[in-house]
Order: structure tokens, then C-alpha cells, then sequence
């Protein structure tokens, strides 16, 4: 009756089986219909987009589902009948919230008792970092795929109480977990004092690649530095399992991959680290309350979102469960960005045991400039949305632009086939196509 099981699930049994008997021939389309048999265009039904647009970047935004959304109107028009009800009666919002928050734990593998629910992976951080005194010489290591406005906040940090940034350089493509590990060891060496947190995203924004938080969170550990891993592309896309990892921190965005509404996550803390930690940036009346009631009420305004994740969850039983929506979303990323590296004859910026349901291709061109552009047309006149044009400097791989692209339950390989004739087209229109080399290391 759990919403996720453990290790190798009936479900994954069933898939795995599946997949092995199927013919090394048989379509990519027969595989995938063979993990999600409901998968595809048809279930853009299940979902809101208008007949002209088609999301390749899922991880950007995410998507809601309409029986979520449903859902959470429900939930408007229970706290617009009975507000007192929904605010203090047991029915209501708090009711609600012990309800979702066991599921998360149980989904995370976590104590309740150590899991709030927050609005994103910005205010988790802004909790964290925030709760702690820091001041001028302590230190603060995180790696240079750290998402962006992560490292604006840091800025902050530095500008506000004098603290040092280290950041780890992560060079690309990709050779395996050790292309992580190595410059991390190499940092560690230096003997840096001060040292109040080390930061890993689970999943990477900007490459979309899944980064071995595991085993950082062990090195950090070894250096006695509290280990902060960023999930926010990881919630509902890979599995999580937080009493294997051992993190001190851990947050993930329900928006992105869960199928929950805006504006819910979730904020995981070691008991010991509790105490010192509040929302940011209000404290209503829940000074010297326990963790999780200091986050439960943070002033009147809207927790229906929170509410929600209850039906996010549903959703995905109803697709097929957990591991139907993440074997198809992930089968789906991981042929799209070889079917596109092979068209466009470039290359991927991860191996395939570091890609979960993003994709980071190389685009054929040595422009970025022009490059946005396609993006802008991809998206003005064919409805197709995809990630920004990201680009890596000579210090982190020297690639002028490169697309993450998502799977997604609503999306199928037509998708992937457009953009990959489209893009060598439109640069050619604008003479920036480009054919690039392989990096040698590949």
C-alpha cells in the first residue's frame, strides 16, 4: 500500500521482463509502448496545453496534470466554504499536510518527522543557508553545474556576510561518476577550514545529467562538512532514497517531475541539524516548536498546492505507477538524445548511466548567439519549447551550444524527429551550421 517500494519493485520486475522480450529489432515505439501503454500524444488529453504547443522542456517548469489541477481547485472551494475548518479542523489543511508529508517520507525514504513541505528548492536553500550564522572566512563548496540562481544566492552571501565561494569545476562531456568525484577529491586536498556546507545537485540543472550525490555526500562526510544535495530535477524523476544516501539536507521540487501543482517541494534535515532551521523568510508564532510545525503555518496564503502532491501521486498510480512514468519518461530521454546525436552528428554530454529524464546534446554550430535564435524560432513558429541555448567555456568543456531536452509521458519520438530536422535547417538559414568535432575522450 505504499506509494514507493524499495528496491527492485513487482512493477520493475514486469517492466524489466517486458523490455527483455521484446526482439533487439522491434521499434522504438513498440518498446516504449511496451513500459507505458497509455503513454504518448494521447496523454496530452490528461494535460492543458493549447492543440500548437509541444513541451521538449518539462524540467524547466514542469506540467500539471488537469486531474491535479482539478484537484486542487477542490481544495480551493473546501477552505472558501469552511475557512475556520480548513485552517484548525481535522479535516482541513493540517489534516491534509500529515497526510502528504507521510507520503513523501515514505516516497523519499525518510522519517516524517524529518520531511516539511516548502514552496520550492529556493526557499529550501534560503532556509538552510539562512538559519545558520555565517561570517566572514567560513567557506561554502559547491560544483560549477550548481543551478544559476543558486550561485546568485551565493553572491549574496558573499557580498552580505563575506563568505567564500569554492566552486568545483566539472568539465564535460562526462566520463563517468569519476569526472565528478576526481576535481572534488582535488579540492578536498587543499585542507580548506571553515568549511560550514558542501552542495551537489542530485540532478544537475544546466547539463541535465544525474551527478553521484551518494558518494559526495560520503566525501564531504569524511571532511566533517555538512552535505546539502539539491534535488530539485530528482523528485519524481529518478529515485530517491535518503537513508542510503545519508545527506544532511535534501530538497526537491514536486513541479518539475512529481506532476504537484506550483509553488510545492519538500525540505528533508537530519534530526540533529533541526533546531537552528526556519522557514525563509517568515516565523509566524512557532518559535520553539518542533521542526515541523515551525514550517506547517508560515501566515495565511494559499497551501493548497501542498494539498495536492496527494493527487499528484494518484496520478502516476493511474498512468501505470512510479516506475512506469519514470521507465518510459527515462527510456524515452535516453533514445531521443541518441537518435539526435547520431542526426546531427555530435555527441552527448553524459554517458547513459548518468542520464535520468533529461538529455544534453551538442547542437551542430559554433554560434550561440545564432543558436538562440533557433531556439526562438522553435518555439514562434513550430509551438516547439525547448531549453534555453546553454554553452559551456573552454574551463568546462568549450561547447557553444548544447540543448536539454526532456521526456515526458506526453511526448513520443515524432516529437524528438521534428527538432532533429528542424535545427540543422533553421542554422543553415541563419549560416551557422557548423559540424563540430567529437571530443576526443568520447
Amino acid at each position: 500500500g505504499g506509494v514507493h517500494a524499495r528496491g527492485p519493485s513487482a512493477m520493475r520486475v514486469i517492466l524489466i521482463l517486458a523490455c527483455l522480450a521484446l526482439t533487439a529489432t522491434a521499434s522504438v515505439q513498440e518498446r516504449l509502448r511496451a513500459i507505458c501503454p497509455v503513454c504518448g500524444h494521447q496523454m496530452r488529453q490528461s494535460f492543458m496545453f493549447y492543440s500548437n504547443f509541444t513541451n521538449l522542456n518539462h524540467g524547466a517548469y514542469g506540467a500539471t496534470p488537469l486531474p491535479v489541477v482539478q484537484a486542487q481547485e477542490a481544495y480551493t472551494r473546501e477552505e472558501q466554504g469552511n475557512i475556520q475548518n480548513w485552517v484548525n479542523g481535522a479535516t482541513g489543511y493540517r489534516g491534509k499536510e500529515i497526510v502528504v508529508r507521510q507520503m513523501v517520507s515514505q516516497y523519499v525514504n525518510a522519517s516524517e518527522d524529518d520531511v516539511v513541505l516548502i514552496e520550492n528548492a529556493s526557499g529550501a536553500i534560503n532556509a538552510i543557508l539562512r538559519s545558520v550564522p555565517l561570517q566572514r572566512g567560513d567557506v561554502i563548496i559547491d560544483f560549477s553545474t550548481a543551478y544559476g540562481p543558486f550561485k546568485e544566492f551565493y553572491q549574496w552571501l558573499e557580498a552580505t556576510a563575506g563568505v567564500q565561494i569554492v566552486e568545483v569545476p566539472i568539465v564535460f562531456p562526462l566520463k563517468g561518476p569519476e569526472s565528478v568525484l576526481e576535481p572534488l577529491a582535488a579540492v578536498l586536498r587543499q585542507n580548506l577550514t571553515n568549511v560550514k556546507f558542501g552542495i551537489i545537485s542530485h540532478v544537475a540543472s544546466y547539463p541535465g545529467v544525474v551527478l553521484p550525490a551518494k558518494e559526495v555526500c560520503a566525501a564531504f562526510r569524511a571532511k566533517s562538512i555538512p552535505c546539502i544535495v539539491d534535488g530539485a530535477h530528482a523528485f519524481g524523476a529518478i529515485d530517491i532514497d535518503i537513508g542510503d544516501m545519508q545527506p544532511d539536507y535534501y530538497f526537491g521540487n514536486g513541479h518539475k517531475w512529481l506532476f504537484s501543482p506550483t509553488g510545492s517541494a519538500f525540505l528533508y534535515v537530519r534530526g540533529s541539524l533541526q533546531f537552528p532551521l526556519f522557514p525563509a523568510p517568515p516565523v509566524v508564532d512557532s518559535i520553539g516548536m518542533t521542526f515541523v510545525n515551525r514550517f506547517v503555518w508560515t501566515g495565511t496564503r494559499d497551501y493548497t498546492a501542498f494539498c495536492a502532491m496527494k493527487d499528484a501521486y494518484l496520478f502516476r498510480a493511474w498512468v501505470g505507477g512510479d516506475a512506469v512514468v519514470k521507465g518510459y519518461n527515462q527510456a524515452l530521454a535516453l533514445w531521443a538524445g541518441h537518435y539526435l546525436a547520431q542526426t546531427w552528428n555530435t555527441f552527448l554530454l553524459a554517458p547513459d548511466s548518468m542520464q535520468g529524464t533529461m538529455t544534453n546534446i551538442a547542437v551542430p554550430t559554433q554560434n550561440n548567439t545564432a543558436c538562440g535564435m533557433v531556439v526562438g524560432k522553435l518555439l514562434n513558429e513550430y509551438g516547439i519549447m525547448v531549453s534555453g541555448a546553454g554553452f559551456l567555456d573552454a574551463q568546462h568543456g568549450n561547447i557553444a551550444c548544447f540543448f536539454r531536452l526532456s521526456g515526458q509521458i506526453y511526448l513520443e519520438e515524432s516529437d524528438f524527429e521534428l527538432v532533429g530536422r528542424l535545427v540543422p535547417q533553421l542554422l543553415k538559414q541563419l549560416g551557422a551550421y557548423h559540424e563540430i568535432a567529437r571530443p576526443s575522450a568520447m
